[in-house]
């Protein structure tokens, strides 16, 4: 298991619990669910796909309704594995860093990161592992606003980080990511995050 980070405290206790509550709402289902049918667009049936920060399962539980893939999910938090492997025993859920991916160049057509990347503190190094291991496209999210604000917040007296980029910011950070490859970005509605695209294949 990937040593414990000071920005990365998911597996503190009661951490875990809390956090599936939150993602219980209907907001965040409904949230869950336009995150699935933006992404099923660029999905086809059948692809390799990759999702960096899978969590307890819960956006591959959206996209399996809509498209059907190959889907792997790494996390660095045993505890939120242990949730989604207990949620869905059948799917490839493994120990994955997303500095570090384990595989090798160019694996799968798709790789994706949901609500992650306003919780580590370099985004670049992030989606340069993405694309490294992708051989069609990325897909990820990230919080923006106005201005750049570097934040956190506090989940049972443990700190989470919480990143907002302005859009200068934020675009600059996603073209040195990935070398400058085509990217596009769509709106989440009634979200202050959004959808990128980066196209890495063909």
């Amino acid at each position: 298991m990937i040593e414990e980070r000071k920005w990365e405290l998911w597996d503190r206790p009661g951490v875990v619990p809390d956090i599936q509550r939150r993602w219980s709402s209907q907001g965040e289902l409904a949230h869950r669910e336009i995150l699935a049918r933006l992404s099923a667009e660029h999905v086809c049936k059948g692809d390799q796909f990759l999702e960096v920060g899978c969590g307890s399962g819960l956006m591959y539980q959206a996209l399996s309704g809509l498209v059907e893939v190959s889907y792997t999910g790494v996390d660095t938090s045993k505890e939120m594995l242990r949730s989604a492997r207990a949620a869905f025993p059948n799917v490839d859920f493994r120990d994955g860093d997303g500095y570090k991916l384990p595989f090798p160049d160019r694996s799968f057509d798709v790789v994706a990161s949901y609500d992650v990347l306003q919780h580590v503190p370099d985004i670049v190094g992030f989606i340069q592992e993405m694309v490294r291991v992708s051989r069609g496209t990325v897909l990820f999210t990230l919080l923006e606003g106005s201005q750049s604000v570097f934040g956190s917040q506090t989940i049972l007296g443990n700190t989470f980080l919480v990143n907002r980029y302005s859009k200068a910011d934020a675009e600059a950070r996603v073209n040195e990511a990935s070398g400058g490859l085509p990217f596009k970005k769509i709106q989440i509605p009634e979200n202050q995050s959004n959808l990128w695209v980066i196209v890495c294949g063909d």
